[in-house]
């Protein structure tokens, strides 16, 4: 599954930040770069692509944790 992540200061050592559906809630997990892609985009009123996300610190990847 597909999940979107930042690191914590934009330092790739401090691992990941997942999105989560609330606070304290379960990891916001999609079938598809795709379809992460959409959501993030709707929710924030932007037609951008995973690159253009990446380049402010939001990236879109497989949940392993």
């Amino acid at each position: 599954m597909i999940g979107i992540y930042s690191h914590p200061h934009g330092i790739s050592l401090n691992g990941r930040e997942w999105a989560l559906d609330r606070k304290d809630g379960d990891v916001m997990l999609f079938d598809s770069i795709g379809s992460a892609l959409s959501w993030f985009n709707e929710m924030h009123g932007e037609d951008l692509t995973e690159d253009d996300w990446a380049e402010y610190g939001v990236h879109f990847g497989e949940f392993d944790e």
